[in-house]
């Protein structure tokens, strides 16, 4: 039973690989020659392998790879050199199921040539072409093989040509990949069935082809004519026109992408009809509607001409005038944009115009400026000048306008502002637990308001329609906005993503004003390494997710509570801090990286009390020339440290103070200091000469640090001084009596008393001076009553304060100031007793003051001790005598 069925098995196996399998030919026919044996190879397609035998192993032999006992390959070779018709027959037998495929091989002589190529044209600077000899017998049947055959090819020029048109370049010059026979031909200086022709120069050249055999010398050779052009183009190579237009042809080389010479040229253009379209050079006049071909030919070549170039022309009625803008209708300012009108048949396609016709074409000129017309209007170029819209009108002019209807359209166009985004680049911190926590939503100007967003890698960021963008990986990415109905015009904002590696601190002010707000800005940075492998620092736009730790160490307060807003100096976050008094303290700013390394940085702010003008309290002070007075500043910045330390020495951190005082009114008056030290500054002002300005002192710290990013603050304080001359001059007694006066400049004095006169100096503005000792002054009175001394100065007096102690944040400082009084000067009355007069002159500007004093007797009371009971009812006569008055 098994071996049953082992046979039907075998025998449906045979029958399937008998059905599959098959020769490559089944007929082969075969040239005999007397010396050499040509040979073709028979292939089994299919299954299975094959014993080859031939029925006339006398003309034709077979043969398989040397080793094999079997193979789906054999050579057939002709072994007869009997110049006559022979038949054998090449049988191929499957050795496992005895299938048989048989192929009929017939041998006969060569009748005659022909020969086999893709074109007869070549081209010059291209590959060169193939070119194949094939064998006929007297019946016209084609030899299948001319393998080992050699042939010999001649290029012979024609009539007026002196150089050589062609060769035959061998296959090992070419890159073309050589054929086993031929590459033993040409290593022998032999050739065979097939050759390279390769073309030198343009013109037209004979090939022919012979068989190098001697029992063939009867056979004619094949001869075929040639022309080597170059690889020439004409543009347009469709075209259609109106009847009466014009339209010029170029001619262009394709190899070397040039446009060649068309009025000096040998090269000329020819109509197959021109009754339908005329000629001149290259240009085409369009005679009557229909289709025409016009070829390019060679001046050079007048004997078998073929055709090097064509180009198809259609002369046609126009149907339709049309208005495009490109890129769009809808265009940004600034942006370049075509205007371009075309005409179309009645078929739908597109009409060329020549020089005779021509489109005119109004445009809005007020939002679109052109820069360049087509030399028939058809085409401008420009550019949006401003936002807005209007309407573009184009007319179509042909070329006979003679019973035609113009034919005219428009359409609108609408210029938007240029697009923008913004903030660029934005700079995400990447963090595998923080993924989908950042966004910042970018904002889109300009265009017609409505914006579609679109992002290069979704990988590294997303964007939503309302262009919230947000980080999804690591790297970099453009996320770019394009309005909704102009996808042309578009802007684009840079996003990268990397993880957080520094931190710089950044402080605006390093020092503040006691109360105010003092701003530490945070920047945090990561570094990006491009494609190109060039790395770049960039500083985050935004780290509100990222866990700092702010660590104060005295003075000042954190307030957590406070928005993040507003940040500049590329921060992604500020610290805000505050101190009631002055202080000067260190912030530590620090943060986790994700391989758990802590990155820190810290840096100094300080709060001062403002610099500010505590005397003269009215910031004004009013001089005479060669007089001076103490004017006194306190508060001010305090001298910087870099870092806190508890113990330091005051002197060295006075000197990182740097003071100067500026004065608005050169050489009117000179300074000294005379108490300079922090937080209390003390100067002297000196009248040169007449005139007023204003004295400013200023303080900035300085700090040399190692932390670049301290800057010193300059704080300044001003008051006004006047270098002033008297006009007003007047006396008032510093102790007003009670005793009746006989009127306002009159006072009455015991005889033997002093009085201090009060000199109240004023200048032509009512300024009263703080200090006019310099001046001269003379003092008289109309008699001997009184003794006035020094008759020539006037004494000043002075207000010493030093019972005030300013705290700091570095020490508590004494203070001390010297306010300036009244002017004034001491009269003396003698033992007797009368009405004398004083007078005091400024003798530099002619201005005086007069006063009345009445010298009276010590008042008396009589009696001078009494004893009373106390009632109502009870009274005493007093007797006062003497005094300004004789009773009360």
């Amino acid at each position: 039973m098994k071996t049953f069925f082992g046979w039907i098995i075998t025998l449906i196996f045979s029958i399937s690989c008998g059905c599959a399998s098959k020769l490559n030919v089944p007929r082969v026919l075969l040239p005999v020659f007397r010396d050499i044996s040509v040979n073709f190879t028979l292939e089994v397609t299919g299954i299975g392998c094959y014993k080859w035998s031939s029925s006339r192993p006398d003309l034709v032999s077979v043969s398989i790879a040397p080793g094999l006992k079997c193979s789906r390959n054999a050579v057939v070779k002709v072994v007869t050199s009997e110049m006559c018709k022979n038949t054998a027959v090449v049988l191929a037998q499957e050795q496992d199921l005895g299938h048989i495929l048989r192929a009929d091989v017939i041998l006969d002589v060569v009748n005659s040539l022909t020969m086999v190529t893709k074109t007869r044209k070549l081209h010059l600077d291209e590959p060169p072409e193939l070119f194949e000899v094939r064998a006929l017998d007297k019946y016209g049947n084609m030899f299948t093989s001319l393998l080992g055959a050699e042939f010999q090819w001649l290029i012979t020029n024609l009539k007026g040509s002196s150089s050589t048109m062609a060769r035959v370049m061998p296959f090992r010059e070419s890159t073309y990949e050589t054929p086993e026979a031929i590459k033993e031909f040409e290593k022998s200086g032999k050739q065979g069935y097939i050759a390279l022709l390769e073309g030198l120069h343009m013109g037209s050249a004979k090939v022919s082809v012979k068989l190098q055999h001697p029992e063939y010398d009867q056979v004619p050779p094949e001869v075929v004519h040639i022309t080597i052009v170059t690889s020439l183009i004409l543009e347009p190579s469709h075209a259609l026109i109106m009847k009466g237009d014009i339209i010029h042809f170029r001619l262009l080389q394709v190899e070397k992408l040039i446009e060649i010479d068309t009025l000096h040229t040998k090269y000329y253009l020819k109509s197959l009809d021109e009754s339908i379209a005329s000629i001149s050079g290259f240009e085409v006049n369009g005679l009557r509607f229909g289709h025409v071909t016009l070829e390019l030919y060679d001046f050079a070549v007048t004997e078998n001409m073929l055709a090097i170039a064509e180009a198809k022309l259609v002369v046609v009625s126009p149907l339709e005038l049309t208005l495009s803008v490109i890129p769009d209708f809808s265009i940004i300012t600034g942006e370049p944009a075509i205007i371009l009108s075309r005409v179309f048949s009645s078929e739908g396609q597109e009409i060329l115009l020549g020089d005779k016709a021509h489109v005119s074409i109004d445009l809005p000129l007020d939002i679109f400026v052109a820069s360049s017309h087509s030399v028939n209007g058809s085409i401008i170029h420009g550019r949006g000048r401003k936002a807005g819209n209007g309407i573009i009108n184009a007319t179509l002019i042909t070329p006979s306008r003679i019973g035609s209807e113009a034919l005219s359209t428009s359409t609108h166009l609408y210029v938007y502002p240029e697009l923008s985004v913004y903030p660029s680049p934005l700079i995400f911190p990447w963090h595998p637990s923080l993924a989908g926590s950042y966004s910042t939503t970018l904002k889109a100007s300009g265009g017609d308001g409505t914006y579609t967003w679109q992002t290069e890698e979704t990988s590294v960021a997303i964007v939503n329609d309302e262009g919230t963008v947000v980080p999804t990986g690591l790297g970099s990415t453009g996320i770019h906005v394009y309005m909704k109905s102009h996808t042309y015009g578009w802007a684009s904002a840079d996003v990268i993503v990397i993880e957080p590696s520094n931190l710089e601190l950044v402080r605006p002010l390093t020092q503040v004003e006691v109360g105010e707000m003092a701003e530490v800005y945070i920047i945090v940075t990561g570094l990006h390494i491009f494609p190109n492998g060039t790395a770049k620092k960039f500083a985050f736009s935004n780290c509100q997710h990222m866990q700092f730790n702010i660590k104060i160490d005295t003075g000042f307060t954190h307030d957590s509570t406070i928005p993040n807003e507003s940040l500049t100096h590329g921060a992604c976050a500020v610290v805000k801090i505050i101190s009631a008094e002055p202080a000067i303290s260190t912030i530590c700013v620090s943060f986790k990286k994700e391989n758990g390394n802590e990155i820190e940085k810290r840096t100094v702010v300080a709060a001062y009390e403002k610099l500010r003008v505590v005397e003269p309290i009215s910031k004004t002070t009013t001089l005479a020339v060669g007089s001076s007075r103490q004017v006194v500043f306190d508060g001010g910045p305090i001298p910087f440290l870099c870092k806190v330390r508890e113990e330091f020495q005051l002197s060295k951190l006075f000197n990182s103070l740097t003071r100067s005082v500026t004065l608005s009114a050169q050489n009117t008056w000179s300074y000294d200091f005379l108490v300079d030290r922090h937080n209390h500054y003390v100067i002297k002002v000196t009248c040169e000469k007449l005139g007023m300005g204003k004295l400013t002192l200023s303080l900035k710290a300085v700090e040399n640090c190692k932390d670049t990013t301290v800057v010193g603050q300059k704080y300044s304080a001003s008051l006004e001084v006047m270098c002033a001359s008297p006009s007003v001059i007047r006396l008032k007694p510093f102790v007003v009596t009670a005793c009746p006066r006989t009127h306002s400049n009159a006072i009455y004095v015991n005889k033997n008393s002093v009085v201090e006169f009060m000199l109240i100096i004023m200048d032509a503005d009512g300024h009263k001076f703080d200090n006019a000792t310099s001046l001269h002054y003379k003092w008289s009175a109309d008699n001997s009553l009184v003794v006035i001394d020094e008759t020539e100065t006037v004494n000043l007096n002075y207000t010493h304060k030093s019972d005030y102690i300013a705290k700091t944040c570095i020490s508590a400082v004494p203070k001390t100031k010297v306010i300036p009084g009244e002017h004034y000067k001491a009269v003396e009355a003698h033992d007797r007793t009368g009405i004398v007069h004083i007078q005091v002159a400024c003798q530099e500007n002619q201005v005086d003051a007069n006063f009345e004093v009445i010298v009276v007797n010590e008042p008396k009371i009589v009696p001078n001790q009494v004893v009373i009971f106390n009632h109502p009812d009870n009274r005493i006569r007093l007797t006062v005598s003497e005094g300004s008055v004789k009773r009360l």
